[in-house]
């Protein structure tokens, strides 16, 4: 076919080119218009430059940090952050200095105070911590603050030149507020920051902070609790927790809801707070031996905010049903599920404590910490799922025989090298041999991998660490939880809970199909130690699970663990996947994975 109709071209038999007809009496020939064709051009042109102006616009530019930490002895010291005195639109200056962490028997002297004494090898410095939300993960740190380097000077007042070495650092937003709400017009102040205390580029410093982070929440004289720079009903919130806590006339307020609806949900309002959402948080508030809130302008002392919220709780339902639903105020929201309310009770329920605020016994095992009692916590690095509350679980470190040393299980030591995969798979290995259970695999708690910062893809460059990591089916993640991501508390319930429950109802599980009978998996390299009882230990043929392999007398009997221990398993190597059986209870729930001789490890 031609590509158009006959009639429309020249006479040539095998040219498809059009006709120039000649002109009719009184036609005039078209000409080309430039001034059009310009005219066009040019719109097209603009058109696709803003196009082009709008995706360079959308591309957060990552302002890159002069400052280089200085090193420390990151085993026994820590960094402080000294926040240089100024006032109203002075710029943010600093200075950090490393400070010896304290033996914990010179922390707290008969009186309960912090003795202030240098230890013998090393100076040890005052400091308050600053807890805080580090903000959103896509928001770029587009704040500078100048950083001065160490000038060995650690009096209330210090005036630094230009001389004196520097680099500049940014920070988010929340951070800015926080450091300009510390600052004193006349004297420097002492606190240990995370995001600038810590080299966040060396992992291996990284490392040792993290694991002795316990030791800087309990050794700071006050935790403060940053909310934010606060809003208009600030004043009014933290008036009303003032007015909860005379119990005089808490009952008054429950009865009269047409004066206090509103305030009941600005309770629910400060209790959504994202502070609340940040599973470091736990940490740093529960080894607190003081610690205060702070939002905009307002401070309350924190055994006092938490008393406030206990009881509001206490009524929640009643409250609930008398003056937030008749008003419309937060119906899709259930306040008992919220971090605030975890936290109060979390603080209070982990540890037993001296009258001086040490902690005596931890009294939670670190799997009910990570996948029940801390759903509603999020933190921006996944591995911190983890990672974020060792210290604060019974079981997650032990000491060494014959030695005073205190150390953890390489399994679940943090290591921000090792591969999300790798993390999560370690951990539940941990957890199936201490609760000799295979129900960690049932509850939903490992948040998904997180796409990269701008940051931490500017950070990372060509190093090859800047791929999406490939996650496997059998991973349990949190987004099939009861509320879904931690954030899904303030939309309620999605989900249904776990089959076998929390692991803090022992004995008292939904689901129970193995009976109690000892569990054996295999994660890579490690293997946990099967039950001795011959019963429970036999093998079966590569084609077991494949359509019609069982024949009536071949049929592996049901509740018993099958292990085939001849076959080969694959090492633990980066991006591999990991080697997992399992096969329990009356239900088989099995993972596998082919060699490349044909035959299934499980």
């Amino acid at each position: 076919m031609p590509p158009f109709p006959r009639e429309h071209t020249n006479d040539q038999p095998k040219s498809y080119a059009q006709v120039i007809r000649s002109l009719q009496k009184g036609q005039r020939a078209q000409t080309f218009d430039p001034g059009t064709r310009a005219n066009t051009t040019t719109t097209e042109g603009n058109a696709i430059r803003a196009r082009f102006q709008g995706i360079v616009k959308s591309v957060p530019v990552v302002k890159k940090n002069t400052y280089k930490h200085e090193p420390i002895d990151y085993n026994n010291e820590i960094r402080i952050l000294k926040i240089l005195h100024g006032k109203g639109d002075d710029r943010i200056e600093c200075m950090l200095f490393p400070s010896r962490f304290r033996p914990e028997k010179e922390l707290v002297n008969g009186n309960g105070n912090v003795n202030g004494k240098a230890t013998e090898d090393g100076r040890t410095d005052r400091y308050w911590a600053l807890s805080y939300w580090w903000g959103d993960v896509n928001e770029v740190a587009g704040n500078k603050i100048t950083i001065y380097h160490d000038t060995g000077g650690r009096g209330q007042h210090q005036t630094m030149t230009e001389l004196n070495r520097s680099g500049t650092f940014y920070v988010r937003n929340n951070l800015k507020a926080a450091l300009l709400r510390f600052r004193d017009p006349h004297d420097d102040v002492n606190v240990w920051v995370d995001a600038l205390c810590i080299d966040q580029e060396n992992n291996v410093e990284k490392k040792a902070q993290v694991s002795r982070m316990h030791e800087v929440y309990t050794q700071a004289e006050n935790v403060c609790v940053w909310l934010g720079e606060g809003k208009e009903s600030t004043p009014e919130t933290f008036s009303f927790l003032r007015e909860i806590l005379d119990l005089r006339n808490f009952d008054e307020l429950i009865a009269d809801p047409e004066t206090t609806s509103k305030k009941w949900a600005l309770i629910v309002d400060l209790m959504s707070n994202r502070w609340f959402s940040r599973r470091w948080v736990i940490q740093e508030l529960a080894l607190a031996r003081k610690a205060c809130v702070l939002w905009g302008d307002e401070e309350l002392e924190w055994s006092n905010f938490a008393d406030a919220i206990a009881l509001f709780m206490t009524k929640y339902e009643e409250i609930k049903r008398t003056s937030l639903d008749p008003k419309g105020y937060h119906d899709a929201v259930d306040a008992r599920a919220l971090g605030a309310n975890t936290i109060v009770h979390a603080t209070t329920n982990l540890f037993r404590k001296t009258q001086e605020g040490r902690v005596q016994q931890r009294l939670l095992p670190l799997e009910i910490l990570v996948s029940s009692l801390l759903l509603a916590f999020e933190a921006s690095e996944p591995r911190d799922t983890i990672f974020a509350v060792l210290t604060l679980a019974k079981d997650s470190r032990f000491a060494e025989e014959n030695t005073d040393a205190i150390i953890e299980d390489p399994r679940i030591s943090p290591d921000y090298d090792k591969s999300l995969l790798d993390v999560y798979a370690d951990f539940m290995n941990y957890c199936v041999e201490k609760s000799q259970s295979l129900d960690i695999l049932c509850r939903y708690w490992a948040p998904l991998p997180k796409p990269l910062t701008p940051e931490q893809a500017l950070k990372l460059g060509n190093s090859g660490r800047d791929k999406e990591e490939k996650m496997p089916t059998w991973i349990p993640f949190i987004s099939r939880s009861a509320f879904g991501e931690p954030h899904g508390v303030l939309g309620g319930r999605v989900n249904g809970d776990s089959f076998v429950g929390g692991p803090e109802r022992k004995g008292q599980q939904t689901y129970n199909a193995s009976n109690n009978l000892r569990a054996w998996a295999k994660f890579g390299t490690y293997e946990l130690e099967p039950s001795r009882d011959p019963a429970r230990r036999s093998t079966f043929p590569a084609n077991f699970m494949r359509q019609g392999s069982f024949s009536s007398n071949k049929r592996p009997e049901l509740g018993k663990t099958h292990v085939n221990e001849n076959q080969p398993h694959h090492s633990r190597s980066d991006g591999a996947m990991k080697d997992l059986g399992l096969l329990f209870g009356s239900c088989t729930r099995s993972l596998w994975k082919g060699d490349r001789e044909g035959s299934y490890t499980r």
